[in-house]
């Protein structure tokens, strides 16, 4: 094939791999028990799967494919990142080919860093620094913040449309079109849009400073495969035709050829894009199979590099865990059915799938609540979305067992939280109005919420008597439905907290 048939074949699998892995991401909410979803996209993730192993001291069979995929990178190098990886692609077609500033070699070696950094607070229990893996970033910023706003775009698109009586159908065309697959029917709010979305925008942003800024020197999963691609059997080989004109490495998106080794390449750095084929005027470039270890590199992680990550990841896990959220965390930090803190924070990777799977959109990203081991795993907020009497999904799509699988019988028991009524913000218990909407909402067959007669006081139904919502904690379940439904505006007259028992 001709350089230019190579560089064809690479953009339609780019094109084709993105459009997939976008639609897996979106398929999630609605068919959560099929491998065609985010949890299917994480499975081939080799460091979130190394990481989870190394943090809950036990084999994750599910990540078999990302192990497979590191494998593949022992012959074929990193070609994850050059055809196939959808952050990898949405960063190559955003950045300039041209310009930027020049970045010293040596920062090639912060990724390494950043990977032994993860790896090791991994070992400590840590799985925070996960919120850095370009998979995990791809799955987060479709769920909490691209498929919001199309959502909320879509919407006033259509009320547009129904406005006027001949676009009716086209309205309704894409409704039909969009919905439930790409878009929900309930609009989503998220509590970590922000974060997401600039995390996001500042990957892409920093190829403003150089071609694929976040692949060369920050993505901890490019720096995975990279080791893996140093010893790989297939790398670019220069032979006697060059004429050192330099037109590949001035070319390169990746900075991994370096004029001064008369214009070898560092297999660690070479993403296997094959666009030097096409610029070198004298075919002197070629890929072939080869056994060898290319080492050497000036930003090659040492003895000394893993000695100060050990460190700054022992110091680091240690302070993250002694601050008083951890000790005492917050009591709306509800965390999803069946999962305990401990076993939680052990093996969640932070990937986001389970609040795409959510039909409620209520869990969210927790962003301090438990201090910062916990940043970024699920938490459930009521108030924008209770937990569904009637679905497993959460614990379905995990691809560690962070969330259980439960059966949905036992679902139904597993106690999340408790309801608490605030009688001086409740709207029955205070006086002002009639209101039964909690106990109507509660979705036990036996209610956990009854009503009791008070009086009525300071309003136009000063006399009468008034029913108001009194919580039976031993049926609860802490679902937050009524939390959801209560028509208070602000915060909510009945709560869910925390179990005070544990």
């Amino acid at each position: 094939m001709t350089a230019q048939g190579w560089h064809r074949a690479r953009r339609a699998v780019q094109i084709l791999s993105f459009s997939l892995f976008t639609l897996m991401v979106l398929w999630t909410a609605t068919r959560p028990a099929t491998v065609w979803t985010a949890t299917g996209l994480v499975r081939l993730d080799p460091l979130a799967g190394i990481a989870a192993m190394l943090a809950s001291h036990r084999f994750i069979a599910a990540f078999v494919p990302g192990l497979v995929l590191l494998a593949l990178a022992l012959v074929a190098g990193r070609f994850w990142c050059g055809w196939l990886c959808p952050l990898g692609s949405l960063i190559e077609w955003t950045s300039p080919r041209k310009g930027g500033i020049a970045v010293r070699r040596r920062w090639h070696g912060v990724k390494y860093g950043l990977l032994l950094f993860t790896l090791f607070a991994a070992l400590l229990g840590s799985l925070s620094f996960l919120l850095l893996d370009p998979i995990t970033i791809f799955v987060r910023t479709i769920t909490v913040a691209v498929q919001p706003a199309l959502q909320w775009l879509v919407t006033r698109v259509q009320e547009g449309l129904y406005r006027t009586e001949v676009f009716a159908g086209v309205a309704d065309a894409l409704d039909g079109l969009l919905r439930p697959t790409v878009l929900s029917y309930k609009q989503p709010f998220w509590q970590g849009l922000w974060p997401a979305a600039l995390l996001f925008a500042g990957v892409l942003g920093l190829s403003r400073i150089a071609p694929r800024f976040w692949c060369r020197y920050l993505c901890p999963l490019g720096a995975l495969l990279g080791l893996a691609s140093k010893v790989s059997w297939l790398k670019r080989r220069v032979n006697d035709s060059c004429v050192s004109c330099g037109a590949c490495q001035r070319g390169c998106q990746m900075d991994a050829i370096d004029r001064a080794r008369d214009y070898a390449s560092d297999a660690g750095e070479c993403i296997q894009c094959l666009d030097c084929l096409g610029d070198c005027p004298t075919g002197a470039i070629g890929f072939q199979g080869t056994l060898s270890v290319d080492r050497g590199w000036e930003y090659d992680p040492n003895r000394r590099t893993v000695v100060s990550m050990l460190g700054a990841s022992l110091a680091g896990v240690a302070l993250a865990n002694v601050t008083g959220d951890v000790h005492h965390p917050a009591d709306g930090q509800l965390r999803p059915p069946g999962a305990t803190e401990e076993d939680l924070l052990a093996a969640c990777v932070r990937c986001g799938t389970c609040l795409r799977a959510c039909p409620t959109h209520g869990l969210q990203m927790s962003l301090g609540e438990g201090g910062l081991v916990a940043i970024g795993s699920p938490i459930l907020v009521p108030r924008l979305g209770h937990c569904d009497y009637t679905c497993t999904a959460c614990g379905t799509v995990c691809p560690t067992g962070a969330i259980p699988r439960l059966a949905l019988e036992d679902k139904r028991l597993t106690v999340i939280g408790k309801a608490y009524v605030d009688e001086s913000l409740c709207l029955a218990w205070s006086g002002r109005v009639p209101c039964i909407v909690c106990e109507e909402m509660c979705p036990l067959p036996e209610k956990a919420i009854t009503l009791v007669d008070v009086e009525a006081q300071g309003s136009a139904w000063a006399g009468q008597m008034l029913q108001a919502p009194v919580v039976n904690h031993e049926l609860c379940i802490g679902c937050g439905l009524c939390e959801n439904r209560c028509p208070v505006v602000g915060e909510a007259a009945i709560r869910v907290r925390v179990e005070p028992l544990g």
